[in-house]
């Protein structure tokens, strides 16, 4: 559970950085492009990615992007794009976190430790919850539809549990706006609604899960199972 895939096209860069973490315990395997990054994190899935975003043939927004389909880990955005439309793209990518080069190295570690520590202890006796056919363990933060596990970033799993932990009543758009994003919640800000409309997407679009997120006139939204 220590293990980290570092995709990054800056070879002295990555040498740097992979040498630093791997004298503080921690297992790295680098690779420079995106494509093969994908097919070695889901050849061997590491306990975290670090994704570098201009890479020279696909770009890592892309990137964690497909990783999300398949892949549960924590995925940290490393990159020297330092626009907030481009954190907040990496974060509606699923990214955990995004962070700004330069980056001093300790607390680069310290930021890989603690995202390890919250996908760590699998063996937790963890209380499952189930709406309809999801099952939710708060505590490993997984989810699952039947059997099949359902590959969330932190994001999309904290505003989940708002949905799953008051599953059938309405919800504002402004509650689950400062549950989720830490900006000022303005009525105007859509940034909700996007991440609402991913969510959907992943947990009721197949209809294996038996529920829906409903819009709620002049209110918000609301998790129900389908009849």
């Amino acid at each position: 559970m220590n293990s980290v895939v570092l995709v990054e096209d800056d070879l002295i860069l990555s040498s740097v950085i992979s040498e630093y973490l791997t004298t503080h315990g921690l297992r790295v395997r680098t690779v420079s492009c995106g494509r093969l990054a994908i097919e070695m994190v889901l050849q061997e899935p590491p306990a975290i990615v670090l994704l570098d975003v201009n890479l020279p043939d696909i770009d890592g927004f892309s990137v964690c992007l497909r990783l999300r389909q398949h892949y549960n880990g924590a995925i940290m955005i490393i990159t020297a794009r330092a626009t907030d439309g481009d954190e907040i793209l990496g974060l509606d990518c699923g990214a955990d976190d995004y962070i700004v080069k330069p980056v001093r190295p300790a607390v680069l570690l310290a930021r890989l430790r603690s995202h390890i520590r919250q996908k760590l202890d699998h063996s937790i006796n963890d209380e499952e919850i189930r709406v309809g056919n999801l099952r939710v363990f708060p505590l490993r933060r997984a989810c699952r539809i039947g059997m099949q596990p359902l590959p969330l970033s932190s994001g999309e799993f904290d505003l989940l549990m708002q949905f799953v932990n008051r599953a059938g009543q309405p919800i504002s758009r402004e509650e689950l706006h400062m549950a989720v994003i830490s900006e000022p919640w303005s009525p105007k800000d859509r940034n909700i609604d996007l991440r609402i409309s991913r969510l959907r997407q992943k947990v009721c679009s197949s209809g294996e899960s038996g529920l829906q997120i409903l819009s709620v006139r002049n209110v918000g939204y609301t998790l129900v199972q389908e009849t």
